[in-house]
């Protein structure tokens, strides 16, 4: 991931690399988020130009891309960005990523022609399993979009607040009971299930929901109950349980599948814990989505989640070990390439000349 790394940009038009260690693990479609220093003109940086997006101010012309030119971009989605330091939480989906060798990829800012968005149609930054994606960006209050494509409507019941998360923010859910997150006429649409998010929990003894879908021992949920974190399907019986449960007051990244079967898996900070293959099948009517509670009645859970995600196929032991050395570790899984600025043009030579000469010399300069 490369999140949490401050990086000064120091001219414009130009691109730096950034690698990708072969600890990510190996799936098409996992999602990258990084902090280069990009401000905006107006504090020494080279973003020329912004546009809102789900509620937030972002950069148009900082390009994410396989290639140093800029001319491959990938699709990305921005969480947060300063305009003041250049800090940047961005999504971006890498389409193939190997265990064995490492992914190189590019960062171009400062073309001032570039004044639209070009990270792609709301939801292009996740793969087309992706069923909701709450990244519960910090702010003063909850940002509770869905940055799928499905752009669910998130309700926000009795205040759930915004709270500094592992990646930036994540929704504060330690007071104010019964507070939680739901969305309506949810559906999967398959036999298959996804749930990964950051848990942060006070208690960890306590019964409390993660994630449910409505209605609760009818349908699916991840939980914890009598000190054991569980997966459930549709007849309330448990599919796997397993002791590794989130610990207390820290950051745990949790995840689970769940296929017709039925086996469920959990995994707990990137590595598999448990399976089971008794209990139930799952059940997708299109019905409400709860988080931090089932059915609006019972199991409050008490401490802040961040990055929540739940999708429509059983994601790979490699997608969550990725997930979460994308948070848990960005320092060691992203390295960020030497920036190399454009040298100074010879008076009366062609500019084009001078930046094609640039580039033979030094392949990390970009020209747009």
């Amino acid at each position: 991931m490369i999140n949490g790394t401050i990086y000064t940009v120091s001219t414009r038009n130009s691109a730096t690399s950034l690698t990708l260690s072969t600890s990510a693990g190996t799936q098409t479609g996992v999602n990258y988020c990084g902090t280069p220093n990009f401000a905006d003109l107006a504090h020494g940086g080279y973003v020329n130009h912004t546009v809102t997006r789900n509620g937030l101010t972002v950069p148009t012309d900082l390009v994410f891309s396989s290639d140093s030119a800029a001319a491959s971009p990938y699709t990305w989605d921005i969480e947060y960005w300063d305009n003041t330091t250049g800090s940047i939480v961005a999504f971006i989906l890498i389409p193939t990523l190997s265990n064995t060798v490492n992914e190189t990829f590019y960062v171009s800012v400062g073309n001032s022609s570039v004044s639209t968005w070009q990270g792609g149609t709301q939801g292009s930054a996740y793969d087309s399993n992706t069923r909701v994606m709450l990244l519960t960006p910090n702010g003063a209050t909850l940002n509770a979009a869905d940055y799928s494509a499905q752009q669910y409507t998130i309700t926000n019941h009795s205040g759930v607040g915004s709270v500094a998360g592992i990646i930036d923010g994540a929704a504060d859910l330690s007071s104010l009971i019964p507070n939680y997150l739901s969305l309506a006429s949810m559906s999967l649409g398959t036999s298959a299930l996804s749930i990964s998010l950051w848990v942060y929990v006070n208690d960890n003894t306590a019964n409390a929901m993660l994630v449910e879908k409505h209605a609760v021992n009818a349908s699916w949920e991840l939980f914890l109950e009598s000190s054991l974190l569980k997966l459930r399907g549709a007849s309330g019986t448990d599919v796997v349980t397993t002791s590794t449960r989130p610990a207390n007051n820290t950051w745990t990244h949790v995840a689970a599948t769940l296929v017709s079967g039925p086996t469920g898996k959990i995994y707990v900070n990137g590595s598999l814990v448990n399976t089971g293959t008794s209990g139930s099948n799952l059940s997708d009517s299109s019905d409400t989505l709860n988080i931090g509670c089932y059915d609006g009645a019972g199991y409050f859970f008490t401490g802040n989640l961040a990055v929540i995600r739940v999708d429509s196929v059983a994601r790979s032991a490699d997608w969550f070990l990725a997930s979460y050395n994308n948070g848990a570790t960005p320092f060691t899984f992203l390295t960020l390439g030497t920036f190399a600025p454009p040298s100074t043009f010879v008076p009366d030579e062609d500019p084009y000349l001078q930046l094609f000469k640039q580039q033979q010399s030094d392949p990390a300069v970009s020209v747009w």
